[in-house]
């Protein structure tokens, strides 16, 4: 998710396209076997390919606007902050699945960032 307009950030349009990619990979395969396996796999690519995603916004022109400078905001630029020395963002992730026979899958990923930073070490 986000914290603005879900129409207006880079990073919000990556994810939308990122999920498009990973459901279309889904959206073919059939058979009791796989649907056993199914929420299991996809969770696994959502985490993996679109919320741990750590692409940078390139274009400066398309970084988020939340009154901090551009520099910070290129730190924020990505949906997932590798190394986070904030703590304030992705301390963990969670994905929740339900599909068309009301199966229920919920996973979360806790993450172990480095300490934060004294104000004397900024």
């Amino acid at each position: 998710m986000s914290n603005g307009d879900l129409n207006q950030w880079d990073k919000v349009e990556r994810g939308k396209r990122l999920m498009g990619e990973v459901l279309e990979q889904f959206d073919d395969k059939e058979g009791e076997e796989w649907e056993a396996r199914k929420l299991e796999a996809l969770s696994q690519q959502i985490i993996g390919k679109v919320m741990q995603n750590d692409e940078k916004t390139r274009d400066e022109s398309r970084l988020q606007k939340t009154g901090y400078p551009a520099h910070f905001e290129s730190l924020v630029s990505s949906i997932f902050l590798r190394d986070n020395v904030y703590r304030d963002c992705c301390e963990s992730t969670i994905c929740l699945l339900v599909d068309h026979n009301n199966n229920v899958l919920m996973k979360q990923v806790r993450y172990d960032h480095p300490p934060r930073p004294s104000f004397e070490e900024w």
